[in-house]
């Protein structure tokens, strides 16, 4: 019966490790690349991009999913405002009905976002009075590592 020597051993086992790595490096190269082109597609415009994060952030506040809406706002703005005091901007005291993005017009790491509002704002009771309103928004969204973001206004 022949038995391997220690070297033998060693040997079988260093390639292994080295396709183990190789595999490791590929499958986490790919992961990135998919994840880049989840965030911008190929040939997707700073526009295309800014529009569709805008509509979603909209259905997001139509649907009062302020959890959602406030993951679009910039970093910096978040650091001052946190996720209670923002949804409490709006809860109860404003429904969104529709918003359609109207236009989206971009200057380097900048966008600028037209958005044309329905929505009802309801009265401090004892009052009880609902006021109907359309409107048009300007936002404002930047570029910030590869991401864009809401920065809101004050």
């Amino acid at each position: 019966m022949y038995q391997r020597s220690k070297t033998d051993r060693e040997s079988c086992r260093q390639p292994r490790w080295g396709v183990a790595l190789a595999a490791l490096f590929v499958l986490s190269f790919a992961a990135g690349c998919q994840h880049a082109m989840l965030k911008e597609g190929p040939g997707d415009s700073p526009e295309a991009l800014v529009k569709s994060r805008a509509e979603a952030r909209w259905k997001a506040m139509i649907a009062k999913d302020y959890r959602t809406a406030y993951s679009y706002l910039s970093p910096g703005f978040r650091i001052k405002v946190d996720e209670y005091a923002y949804r409490n901007r709006f809860a109860g005291k404003t429904d969104f009905h529709s918003a359609r993005v109207k236009g989206v017009s971009c200057d380097g790491g900048k966008c600028q976002v037209e958005v044309e509002t329905q929505y009802t704002i309801h009265a401090i009771p004892p009052f009880n009075v609902e006021f109907q309103r359309k409107g048009e928004e300007r936002e404002n969204w930047v570029l910030l590592d590869g991401e864009w973001w809401l920065v809101p206004r004050r």
